[in-house]
C-alpha cells in the first residue's frame, strides 16, 4: 500500500523502480511541482531553478533503483535537496532547505491572509513600478499587457519588472514561498 505522501499506485511505484518510462512520467507529473517549489526556495533566478530541477530529475532517474522502501515523495525531495545543496555549495552559496514544507498544503486553512500579508510587506519595500507588478501581475495574475497599460509602459518593461521582482523575492525564501502559494504553486 502506498504511504500517505504517495501519489501513485503500488504497481506504478514498482514499475518506476524497474525503469519503466511511462511510470517515470507519472512520477514526474505527480511530483514536479514539489521539486520546482523546493528549487524556488534555493535559487534566485528562474533560469537557475530550471537548471537545478533538470539536474535533480536526471539524478532521480539514474538512482531510482536505489530508493528502497522510503516513501517516494520524501525520497524525491531528499535527492533534489542534495542536488540543490551541491549546486549551491559549488557556487559558494548556501540556502536553507526545509524538506517538510513541500508537504504542507499550498494555502493551509487560515493561512491565505498571512501569505498575502507577507507579500504585501515585501512589496511595500519596492519601488512603485515593482510594487504594482506584485499587486497586479503576481497577486492578481493580470497579463503583462494589462499591467503595462496600468503603468503606462511597455510589455517588455513589464517583463523586466516581473523578473526583477521575482529575483528580489527569491532572496527571501518565505516571500518566494508565499508568492508561489498565492499564484497556485505553478512556479
Amino acid at each position: 500500500m502506498a504511504g500517505p505522501d504517495e501519489r501513485l499506485s503500488p504497481e506504478d511505484l514498482e514499475r518506476f523502480g524497474r525503469g519503466d518510462e511511462a511510470a517515470f512520467a507519472r512520477v514526474y507529473d505527480g511530483y514536479a511541482s514539489d521539486v520546482r517549489a523546493l528549487a524556488a526556495r534555493c535559487f534566485p533566478s528562474p533560469f537557475e531553478q530550471e537548471q537545478a530541477v533538470m539536474a535533480a530529475w536526471i539524478v532521480v532517474y539514474r538512482t531510482r533503483r536505489l530508493r528502497g522502501a522510503a516513501p517516494l515523495g520524501r525520497w524525491l525531495l531528499e535527492v533534489a535537496s542534495r542536488c540543490f545543496q551541491e549546486r549551491l555549495r559549488d557556487s559558494g552559496r548556501h540556502a536553507p532547505v526545509d524538506l517538510d514544507r513541500p508537504y504542507e498544503p499550498r494555502t493551509p486553512a487560515g493561512s491565505a491572509a498571512r501569505l498575502k500579508e507577507a507579500v504585501r510587506a515585501f512589496a511595500e519595500r519596492l519601488p512603485y513600478d515593482e510594487r504594482k507588478m506584485v499587486e497586479l501581475g503576481l497577486m492578481r495574475q493580470l497579463p503583462d499587457a494589462d499591467v503595462a497599460r496600468a503603468l503606462a509602459t511597455s510589455a517588455s518593461r513589464c517583463r523586466a519588472l516581473r523578473q526583477a521582482v521575482l529575483e528580489k523575492a527569491a532572496a527571501d525564501p518565505h516571500v518566494a514561498s508565499a508568492l508561489d502559494a498565492l499564484r497556485g504553486g505553478g512556479g
